[in-house]
């Protein structure tokens, strides 16, 4: 992965990679940065595994998750098909996030 400003060189001798092109602010201005990455695009926005600052936090939330899935799973199927609706309505569907 590349990190810098828009330029031939780059353009020319990166062709095939995927290149992402924001808005950065300077000390002075905003400039447009663009970063070069030879790899896929991952298919999970987030890795949960390294939510939190400690291990402390990454077993807390990694028991919070268990504890969730499992009153989900445990739910009649209408149920969970009504909250699935909900979360879709409220958040959006899994592939908009990405």
């Amino acid at each position: 992965m590349l990190s810098g400003y828009d330029c031939d060189l780059y353009n020319r001798e990166l062709i095939g990679w995927r290149k992402v092109s924001f808005a950065a602010k300077t000390h002075v201005e905003l400039r447009e940065e663009t970063v070069w990455m030879n790899f896929e695009p991952p298919s999970r926005l987030h890795d949960s595994r390294y939510m939190g600052e400690t291990f402390r936090d990454r077993q807390t939330i990694q028991r919070r998750q268990t504890r969730l899935r499992t009153r989900i799973e445990s739910l009649d199927p209408i149920e969970r098909h009504e909250l699935l609706q909900w979360m879709q309505e409220h958040y959006g569907i899994a592939e908009e996030a990405a």
